[in-house]
C-alpha cells in the first residue's frame, strides 16, 4: 500500500509504500523502481517524493523517517500548476478578433506573437454568441490531465449584463483548436461538456454533499436555498455539469441550489473587482475496511493504521479500487462517508451517481484505493485576501462523458479551464491571470478591519453583567509591531456608544498563547491611547489606517478624568458606565487562560477594570485609538480580543463599524 505507517519503518516498506503510490518523482526513482527486494536503497533516494497531503520530501538538508514519512501517503505523478504557470493564448480563443490577450489592462490591441497575462472580451466584430478562451498553464498548451493539480486566479472587471462564465472544459475534440472552433464560441455556461460558474450567481454542478436548508453560506453568509439533495448530487454521466460532450444543457435541477440562480449575484454580478480561483488536486489515497456479503458499507475505514479522519483528503464522489477480487467493479464511488470512531462510507455508482453498489462476495477486511481529481471555486473580493468557497464544496471531475443523450460512454483523457462570454447580448469585460495566491489572511497593517462580535440590547438600565464575547483575526504578519485597537462611534444618540474591551491576546498557529494584556488593574499592561477625536464619515471603515495612527502621539492609560472634552478622544479605564443601557459592569479575571472564541465565553467580573472609549459628548461617527507595546510576530499568529458592545435597543451600535483592528511595524 501506499500509505507509510506510523510504527515500526523499514526502507523495505518505504520502497514498497513508494511504488505502490505510483510516484516517480523522487531523485533515486530508478532504484526504488527496480523492482529487486534486496538492492541497497538510502533516504537520499526519496528526495522531491510527493506526499498526497501536499508536502514533499525535501531536496536537500537532513531527511527524518519520523518528520517526513510517518502516517503520510505516497503521491501518483502528476504535474502542480501554480496560477504564476498561467496565460491567455489567442490561438485558443473562440472568437480571436473580439476575445484576446493584451499587454494592459488599458490597452485594446491584440497580443498574437505571445501568451500574456490580461484577456479582454469586445461586443464588437460579433459572429458567435459566447466566445471563450482557454488558458494555458504551459506555453501554448491548455492540458490538465486527469492527475494534475491546478490552482488559477483570475480579477474579473466585468461590465452589465454580467452574463459570463468561468470552469473547466474536457477535451471532447480530437484536438483543443478542434475544441475551441466547435465547443468554445457556439456554448453557454449550462452545456454538458463543462462545469461552470455562470456570473449571474450560480454553478452549474450541485457537487457531492447532501446539504441541509440550515447551512449558512461561507461567502454570502446566508442561510441557502434549494439545497442540494440526493435527487440532484454526484456525478450523472451524461446528465450533470461536464459529463456530456455538449449535445446537451445541464437542468436547473442538477445546479448548485437548483433554481436558485441568483444566490451568489451581490458578489459576482457587479462592476467592482473580484476575484475567481479554481482549483483542481488530485488524490489517490490508499485505505483497509471491512466489507460485507449483501452490503454497500465499507466499515472500520483505516489510513496507515488509524481510523481515516476529514482531514484525510478523501471526499464523497472520489472513486474506489482494489486487487482484490471480490471488491465492486472499477464504477464505484463514494456514495457518503461518516467520519467517527469507527469510519464508514456507502459505495454508490459513478454512472448514475445515487444508485447504490452492493459487494456480493466474501466478507473480509480489504485494501483499497480512493482516488479522483476534486474541483473547487472559490472568490474574494478586491483586496485578494481571506478566500472563501463559492458554491459547493467539492466537485469531483467526472472520469466519463457521454456522446449523445443515449450514446457511449467515453474515457475524459484532460480538461482545461476557461473564462468567456455567456450571453449573445452586448458583453465587455477584462480577465487578469494573477501571478500568486490571494493572502490568507488580512493585511492588517495596511488598513483596520472590523472584529466585532455583535451588538446586545440592554434588557436593563443597569450595567450588562454578562460575558465576554472574543474576536479572532489570524495575520499574515512577521516582525516587530505594536498593535491599535479603535472605537468608531456609530450609534445616533453618541452616549450609548460605550464599547468595553477586557483582554488581548496573542497566540501561535499551533494556539500557544504569546502574550495577554487583561484590563483588570490600572497598571502593567503598558498599552498607550491617542487623546483626540477622529473626524469619520458614515461610510463602512475606520477613518485612518495604521500607518496614520502609528504617527501620533500617546499618552498612558488612566480612570476617567477631565472634562468631556479631554476624555471623548481617549481610552480611559472604568468598572461601571454611571449610565443608563450602557456598558459593563466589570472586567474579566487576571487568571483567565487562553481566550475562547466566540460569544459570551469568558465570565464578567463585576467592578474590575476594563478599557473603553468614553462615548458622552462625541461625535456620531469618530473614532479613536490605543496601542499595545512592541511584540514580535509571525505569519499565522492569531489576535484575539475580549470585548462587549452593549447599548439601548432604540440607538444601536452598528457590529459591522465599530471595534477596529490594525498593526504596524515598529522597525
Amino acid at each position: 500500500m501506499a500509505g507509510v505507517g506510523p510504527s515500526s519503518i523499514s526502507f523495505g516498506g518505504l520502497k514498497a509504500s513508494y511504488v505502490a503510490g505510483g510516484g516517480t518523482d523522487a531523485s533515486g526513482n530508478s532504484s526504488l523502481r527496480d523492482e529487486e527486494t534486496n538492492t541497497s536503497i538510502s533516504l537520499s533516494d526519496f528526495r522531491n517524493a510527493v506526499f498526497t497531503n501536499g508536502t514533499t520530501v525535501s531536496a536537500s538538508g537532513e531527511i527524518s523517517i519520523n518528520d517526513d514519512f510517518k502516517g503520510k501517503t505516497f503521491k501518483s505523478s502528476g504535474n502542480n500548476f501554480v496560477t504564476a504557470n498561467f496565460n491567455f493564448n489567442d490561438d485558443f480563443s473562440g472568437e480571436s478578433d473580439r476575445l484576446y490577450p493584451v499587454s494592459s489592462a488599458s490597452s485594446t490591441t491584440a497580443q498574437t506573437s505571445s501568451e500574456h497575462k490580461i484577456a479582454r472580451l469586445f461586443h464588437s466584430n460579433v459572429t458567435y454568441a459566447y466566445p471563450s478562451i482557454l488558458l494555458c498553464p504551459q506555453p501554448g498548451e491548455p492540458t490538465i490531465e486527469t492527475e494534475d493539480d491546478a490552482e488559477v486566479w483570475i480579477k474579473m472587471k466585468l461590465n452589465t449584463p454580467f452574463h459570463f462564465q468561468i470552469g473547466i472544459i474536457h477535451k471532447h475534440q480530437s484536438s483543443w483548436a478542434n475544441l475551441v472552433t466547435n465547443a468554445l464560441r457556439v456554448r453557454h455556461a449550462t452545456y454538458n461538456d463543462r462545469i461552470s460558474l455562470h456570473t449571474y450567481g450560480y454553478i452549474i454542478h450541485a457537487g457531492h454533499d447532501v446539504e441541509s436548508s440550515t447551512k449558512v453560506d461561507e461567502l454570502t453568509e446566508g442561510t441557502i436555498t434549494n439545497e442540494t439533495t440526493t435527487s440532484n448530487y454526484h456525478n450523472r454521466i451524461g446528465t450533470t455539469a461536464g459529463s456530456g460532450n455538449g449535445f446537451g444543457t445541464v437542468a436547473s435541477t442538477y445546479y448548485y441550489l437548483q433554481s436558485d440562480v441568483d444566490f451568489y449575484q451581490s458578489k459576482t454580478s457587479i462592476t467592482s473587482e473580484y476575484y475567481i480561483g479554481m482549483k483542481v488536486n488530485y488524490y489517490e489515497i490508499t485505505l483497509t475496511g471491512n466489507i460485507t456479503d449483501g452490503s454497500s458499507t465499507i466499515s472500520n475505514i483505516q489510513l496507515s493504521g488509524a481510523q481515516l479522519t476529514d482531514t484525510d483528503n478523501v471526499y464523497s464522489g472520489m472513486y474506489l479500487s482494489s486487487d482484490d477480487s471480490d471488491f465492486p467493479s472499477t464504477s464505484t464511488i463514494i456514495q457518503s462517508i461518516s467520519y467517527s470512531s469507527s469510519t464508514s462510507l456507502i459505495m454508490g455508482n459513478e454512472l448514475i451517481g445515487s444508485t447504490t453498489v452492493i459487494h456480493s462476495g466474501t466478507t473480509k477486511t480489504v485494501t483499497f484505493k480512493a482516488f479522483g481529481q476534486r474541483l473547487e471555486f472559490q472568490y474574494t473580493d478586491d483586496s485578494f485576501t481571506q478566500p472563501k468557497n463559492i458554491g459547493p464544496n467539492h466537485i469531483i471531475l467526472p472520469r466519463k462523458y457521454r456522446t449523445s443523450s443515449s450514446g457511449s460512454n467515453l474515457d475524459i483523457d484532460s480538461w482545461a479551464f476557461f473564462v468567456g462570454d455567456s450571453t449573445g447580448g452586448s458583453n465587455t469585460g477584462i480577465f487578469t491571470i494573477k501571478d500568486s495566491n490571494p493572502s490568507l489572511y488580512p493585511d492588517i497593517s495596511a488598513s483596520f478591519i472590523e472584529i466585532s462580535n455583535r451588538f446586545i440590547s440592554a434588557t436593563s438600565s443597569s450595567d450588562y453583567t454578562g460575558a465576554y464575547d472574543v474576536s479572532e483575526t489570524g495575520i499574515g504578519l512577521s516582525g516587530n509591531y505594536q498593535i491599535y485597537i479603535g472605537i468608531k462611534i456609530t450609534a445616533s444618540t453618541t452616549f450609548y456608544n460605550d464599547i468595553s474591551v477586557a483582554g488581548v491576546q496573542v497566540l501561535d498557529s499551533s494556539n500557544n498563547v504569546k502574550q495577554t494584556w487583561i484590563f483588570n488593574t490600572t497598571s502593567g499592561d503598558n498599552w498607550q491611547t491617542y487623546t483626540s477625536q477622529i473626524s469619520g464619515s458614515s461610510t463602512i471603515g475606520f477613518p485612518i489606517t495604521p500607518q496614520t495612527a502609528s504617527g501620533y502621539s500617546y499618552s498612558n492609560i488612566t480612570t476617567l478624568t477631565g472634562t468631556t472634552a479631554q476624555r471623548v478622544g481617549k481610552f480611559s479605564y472604568a468598572s461601571s458606565t454611571g449610565s443608563s443601557y450602557t456598558g459593563t459592569a466589570g472586567g474579566i479575571s487576571g487568571s483567565t487562560g487562553e481566550f475562547t472564541v466566540g460569544n459570551a465565553t469568558i465570565s464578567q467580573v463585576g467592578s474590575s477594570y476594563y478599557l473603553y472609549r468614553e462615548a458622552s459628548g462625541s461625535s456620531r461617527y469618530s473614532g479613536t485609538v490605543m496601542r499595545s507595546p512592541s511584540i514580535t510576530l509571525a505569519s499565522g499568529d492569531k489576535i484575539r480580543i475580549a470585548h462587549l458592545m452593549v447599548g439601548s435597543s432604540n440607538s444601536q451600535m452598528s457590529a459591522n463599524d465599530s471595534i477596529y483592528l490594525g498593526a504596524y511595524n515598529t522597525g
